[in-house]
């Protein structure tokens, strides 16, 4: 409005000029109210919500936001944000901060920040470029949530799955290890009694030795396999209780197997005048089982069962069916018995009842640990029962029954005199050892072989480039190389046919010597009938037997 005055000066009236701003006001207090609701809602959000103008300075935070930093709205809407980051988050963060203005494009970080109380936090931040209708770039919109909870318990989850594979990682170190020290063990222990056993054998079966001397001989001969036994024992049982025994499961006769265990044993007993009785049925009793490990556990027991009982004892072996179909085998002795505080522990390893009965019979008490072992992998039972002290012992294996034919498992007869091979074969014998080489050699010629020795792998090749053979035996560990380093050079210039000659006996060095080329892997000490019956089998002929 303007004010108008005459010629005197004297007030006349006044010109006035109206505009409606109802619209604009209205305007204001819908953008007043619009804005009181978006904050009223963003502060009642449990996400820090945050606003940025185009230099990067805060222009808006919610309620959370303050009070996560422990500010107010009006510090200026926040803090300044950068200073607050951790120093190893905060390069990572503001490179993708920088590429959202840049390209205008939405980020995700996580970031470490410190808040006001100096505790530092995991916050999670989604950002988004703000951009006016026309593509004017006005700043970013975004929020942040705290995730120190998550973060930790994925942190920890990480940290126990890290000591999990460390911790297996060290399991499958010192199983490794153990093997190892297993396997040079077993190669210590056998390698020595290898020459001492063949040289016996070859005593005892020389005709010009003495009875009397032939008798001490025989002596040798059996304390060396019990030597041998012994260490077996010892690795079974390592094996059956780390799961490293592979059954190789066919249907099988357990009468056939009874019998063949009793051979074994059957020595023994002659010579303490024990009666041996069998009673078994005239039908088949099949059994889903691995034959040598079959007659491992009744070998066992009646070897029990022999060392328990005095002279002109009893043992009667009897077999059947039990009413729900199941194939089961006892073993019942008139010896020295169980006490009943005892039967609860007789399967335990080194478990032998009292000190007494190591004193008075010897041994490790591994024998029914391994029987019960090899029985649970065959999906049996095996029980103890005696009466007491000097009333005798009974064990009875009981075995899921298997259908279809069985798997021949006749053994040969071990009281046939040794058979002369007239073809003589020729054979090499690789082994640096030179008693046993020696005495090796013998023995094969003592069967009709005709044997050319070899002590390395050099002098076996330089041998095998100008002369032919129909068995290669070569010891695993040589001079200069390996037994398969070898076979693998042997086969590159023609077929041959091979017998490993071992003190490694685990499963994977069995293994190894098969994909290396060898048809045979005998374990030291050898037995006689064990190599003859090998090179017969790979010549094949019939087998020959070694009387012992």
């Amino acid at each position: 409005g303007s004010a108008f005055s005459g010629p005197d000066g004297v007030f006349t009236g006044a010109l006035g000029m109206f505009t409606d701003i109802t619209q604009r006001k209205r305007t204001e207090i819908a953008l007043r109210e619009s804005e009181h609701r978006f904050r009223t809602m963003a502060d009642g959000l449990p996400l820090m919500i945050w606003v940025h103008d185009v230099q990067g300075q805060l222009q808006f935070v919610n309620q959370t936001y303050c009070e996560f930093f422990g500010v107010t709205p009006q510090q200026d809407a926040g803090p300044n944000w950068q200073p607050l980051m951790h120093p190893d988050d905060g390069a990572a963060y503001i490179e993708e901060f920088n590429a959202c203005v840049r390209d205008r494009r939405p980020y995700r970080a996580e970031v470490r920040v410190r808040r006001c109380d100096g505790e530092w936090r995991w916050i999670e931040s989604w950002g988004r470029p703000r951009v006016s209708e026309s593509g004017e770039f006005l700043g970013i919109v975004g929020t942040s949530a705290d995730v120190t909870d998550r973060r930790e318990v994925e942190n920890a989850l990480a940290l126990a799955k890290t000591s999990a594979e460390e911790a297996r990682e060290v399991a499958e170190t010192a199983s490794r290890a153990k093997d190892h020290f297993l396997a040079v063990l077993s190669h210590e222990l056998r390698t020595p009694l290898n020459p001492a056993l063949m040289a016996a054998t070859i005593l005892e079966n020389d005709p010009t030795l003495p009875p009397a001397l032939k008798d001490d001989v025989s002596v040798i001969r059996r304390n060396v396999e019990l030597e041998a036994r012994l260490i077996d024992d010892i690795l079974d049982l390592t094996r059956i209780a780390r799961g490293k025994i592979v059954l190789s499961l066919r249907a099988v006769d357990a009468r056939e197997v009874l019998g063949h265990a009793l051979e074994t044993c059957q020595a023994d007993a002659i010579d303490k005048r024990i009666n041996i009785e069998m009673k078994l049925p005239a039908e088949e009793l099949r059994v889903d089982a691995d034959p040598a490990r079959l007659q491992q556990i009744f070998w066992n027991l009646l070897k029990n069962a022999v060392k328990f009982t005095p002279e002109g004892g009893r043992i009667v072996v009897q077999a059947g069916l039990t009413p729900d179909g199941r194939v089961r085998v006892s073993i019942a002795d008139t010896g020295r018995g169980i006490a009943p505080e005892l039967l609860g522990c007789i399967f335990d390893a080194f478990e032998q009842g009292d000190p007494m009965t190591t004193r008075d019979f010897g041994g490790l008490g591994l024998g029914l640990a391994i029987c019960k072992g090899l029985v649970a992998m065959h999906q049996g039972v095996i029980l103890a029962t005696s009466d007491g002290l000097g009333r005798g012992a009974t064990f009875t294996v009981e075995l899921p029954s298997a259908y279809g034919p069985c798997a021949a498992t006749k053994l040969p007869d071990r009281k046939a005199q040794p058979v002369q091979d007239k073809t003589s074969s020729r054979i090499l014998l690789v082994e640096d050892h030179l008693s046993t080489a020696k005495v090796t050699a013998r023995l094969l010629q003592s069967f009709g072989y005709d044997v050319t020795v070899a002590h390395s792998v050099k002098q076996a090749m330089d041998v095998f480039e100008d002369h032919s053979f129909d068995v290669i035996i070569s010891d695993l560990g040589l001079p200069d190389g390996t037994g398969v380093d070898l076979i693998g050079k042997m086969l590159a210039l023609r077929p041959v046919k091979a017998i490993a000659v071992s003190g490694y006996g685990m499963d994977t060095d069995i293994r190894q010597s098969a994909q290396a080329g060898f048809v045979e892997h005998l374990v030291k000490p050898i037995n006689v009938e064990q190599l003859v019956n090998a090179i017969c089998r790979i010549l094949g002929r019939e087998p020959q037997n070694v009387a012992n």
